[in-house]
């Protein structure tokens, strides 16, 4: 009898050592990242300044795609982006564009503007928050490649460069949302820009003299579209914000898991009906193992901070978690012993 108690306290130290370990590693982590003054809760990425709505370029852009109503946006996303498919399109594409022609006006008219906030509204959880307006602009964008090779067809080339640069200059703006998810976005419209300007620059009528006509490009806009296209800066720093706005969310998510707020089957969105009142047991029961994974996935998610903050891709692999030294750390076998299925959600 003696030594089933004795057996029972030591159990009981070992589980509280273990509970305290594994919430002091996960402080630690945290602890360190704010030492090195980066962002790590969700009121860090707040905007700091506020932007008027008269010097907003995210607001026209907002407006602007806020007048894509449903058929056409369907319309949008449906068109090909085969140049090929166009001639027997054409009157199709000059109604799309005759439609949606104060949209174009908008986005022109954001061009001009330097400030930008997309109103996100930074909350925990963080994995609850929504992007109503992120396939409104995927499919602007696609509209302003559309009106691209649509004047360009029509021998309007002037309109032709100064629609690519409106097409530049919204998706620098996109590229100022902070999550991971827009940039990964930017990029798919970013291709599909980059294969609509290839397509029309061999034949693209430019002109040196100080003129302007419609049926030609401006050399000065030729230049700015070349240097706005050689200019990596804002989509490298969108990487970088990106990672540590994935950082910021694992961390969220994994205190709400702790909290009980949130359960694993939650997050997994299978046991439908334990979810509701599994998330209280499961904290209690494995929660240093929770916060064990807190630590790996921070950890993980600040190598890949690391990772993108590099300019050459051999750099940037020499940052990239390595699964071999993961998976021979105890603490992150520990860890998934006791809650196996975490380790395949990607928080």
């Amino acid at each position: 009898m003696l030594a089933s108690v004795v057996f029972l306290v030591l159990l009981l130290a070992l589980r509280l050592w273990w509970g305290w370990e594994a919430h002091r590693r996960l402080q630690a982590e945290i602890d360190r990242i704010i030492a090195a003054g980066e962002p790590i809760y969700p009121a860090d990425f707040a905007p700091k300044d506020h932007v008027a709505d008269n010097e907003n370029a995210a607001t026209q852009y907002l407006r602007a795609g806020s007048r894509l109503a449903y058929p056409a946006f369907r319309a949008i996303y449906e068109f090909p982006d085969d140049p090929g498919a166009w001639h027997d399109r054409r009157d199709e594409v000059q109604v799309l564009l005759q439609d949606h022609g104060m949209a174009l006006v908008e986005v022109r008219a954001a061009r001009q503007l330097g400030k930008a906030d997309w109103h996100i509204i930074y909350a925990s959880p963080v994995i609850d928050t929504l992007l109503p307006t992120l396939s409104e602009q995927c499919a602007l964008s696609k509209l302003l490649c559309i009106a691209v090779r649509h004047e360009h067809t029509n021998g309007k080339d002037s309109n032709t460069t100064a629609t690519i640069l409106d097409a530049l200059s919204h998706l620098g703006t996109m590229e100022k949302h902070p999550f991971l998810v827009v940039h990964m976005q930017v990029c798919r419209s970013a291709i599909r820009l980059g294969w609509t300007i290839e397509s029309v620059a061999p034949s693209l009528a430019i002109s040196t003299d100080s003129g302007s006509s419609i049926t030609v490009s401006s050399a000065s806009d030729v230049r700015a579209i070349i240097a706005d296209l050689l200019d990596e800066k804002a989509s490298e720093d969108a990487l970088v914000h990106g990672m540590l706005e994935e950082r910021m969310a694992q961390l969220d998510t994994v205190h709400h898991v702790l909290r009980g707020s949130r359960s694993v089957a939650q997050l997994l969105e299978t046991f439908n009906n334990l979810r509701k009142h599994w998330g209280p047991v499961e904290s209690r029961l494995f929660s240093p193992a929770i916060a064990r994974e807190g630590v790996v996935l921070i950890r993980e998610a600040s190598s890949m901070v690391e990772a993108s903050r590099q300019r050459t891709y051999p750099a940037a692999q020499e940052m990239l978690p390595v699964s071999a030294a993961r998976n021979t750390d105890p603490w992150y076998v520990d860890a998934h012993l006791a809650c196996p299925q975490f380790m395949y959600q990607p928080l």
